[in-house]
């Protein structure tokens, strides 16, 4: 507080401590309008070749730069301008899709007004956005020349689109129908191939039950007359040492 106003004092003003503070501050960037003026007063200078070819691309990346933010810029602007226009024509004509899609046998002319409808939503659906949109349900009549002309070209070109869309849709839907018949085919090949294994064991199973029944009464025979060997040799063994 300085005693001599009655006044307080502030921390950076009068002291010295603001002028330190503003000096710690990050210089302002230019705006790209600003520094395409400094780059086109290069220019007009005399600069050396290599200079120069860099100037002047910098020049147009920065150009370029304007431009594209320029674009965005817009199309934020049409996007909320146009939003509730495009909003109310899709609903129409989607009403037209869902009534068709109900239909149980629908008629040519049902299919051509359900195929209108989706080329006309395609239209609003591809539209450029940095562009003031053109109805798609305005009678040509209420159109200017040039309006009429773009609205024409637009929907050939949503035309297209969809028949592009329709295509790749129609091929992935096919496209797991294939894989299944190729895993059902492997499947089959696999439980024939197991099949033939089983009828393979079951006839080699008879030939091991013969083979394993000789070899029992070999080996049984053979049990058989050790046996009486060793009996004839007991017999005699007790005769001896009666004779005795």
């Amino acid at each position: 507080m300085d005693r001599a106003s009655g006044r307080i004092q502030r921390p950076g003003k009068g002291n010295g401590a603001g002028k330190a503070g503003r000096g710690n501050k990050k210089p302002k960037q230019k705006s790209l309008a600003a520094r395409i003026r400094d780059v086109e007063r290069m220019l007009k200078r005399d600069l050396p070749a290599t200079i120069r070819v860099a100037q002047e691309r910098k020049l147009e990346s920065l150009k370029t730069e304007v431009s594209d933010k320029q674009r965005v810029e817009l199309e934020k602007q049409y996007a909320q301008r146009y939003k509730k226009v495009k909003f109310l024509e899709r609903r129409k004509l989607q009403r037209i899709v869902d009534r068709v899609d109900k239909l149980a046998e629908p008629t040519a002319e049902d299919n051509a007004q359900k195929t209108d409808a989706l080329v006309k939503i395609t239209y609003i659906r591809t539209f450029p956005p940095a562009e003031r949109y053109i109805s798609v349900l305005k009678p040509d009549s209420e159109l200017k020349d040039d309006a009429r002309e773009q609205r024409a070209t637009l929907l050939e070109a949503a035309k297209t689109t969809l028949k592009d869309e329709q295509a790749k849709a129609g091929a992935k839907k096919n496209k797991p129908a294939k894989k299944t018949t190729q895993i059902k085919k492997s499947s089959g090949t696999a439980a024939s191939d197991v099949a033939e294994q089983q009828t393979a064991q079951q006839k080699q199973k008879p030939t091991l039950d013969a083979a394993a029944a000789s070899h029992m009464s070999s080996s049984s025979d053979s049990s058989d007359s050790s046996n009486r060997s060793s009996g004839s040799d007991s017999s005699d063994s007790s005769n001896s040492s009666d004779s005795d």
